[in-house]
């Protein structure tokens, strides 16, 4: 498509206030999902910190069960 085909096309944009809803929206969804990839890397840390020692025996479940 050469530029002057795409400037004679028209783009519509919504209102501020649907602009302004849609953004609200986006941020607490971008937010949880944050939160989220947080929480994985604690996760896995947790994971690769306990699974070794739970796979040697070093550490037993019921061990776990006490903390």
């Amino acid at each position: 498509m050469d530029k002057e085909s795409l400037m004679s096309k028209l783009i519509y944009l919504p209102s501020n206030d649907v602009l302004a809803e849609y953004y609200a929206i986006e941020d607490s969804l971008t937010v949880g999902v944050r939160e989220k990839e947080e929480e994985n890397v604690r996760l896995a840390e947790l994971r690769d910190a306990l699974l070794p020692r739970l796979m040697s025996g070093e550490l037993l479940i019921a061990d776990v069960d006490n903390v």
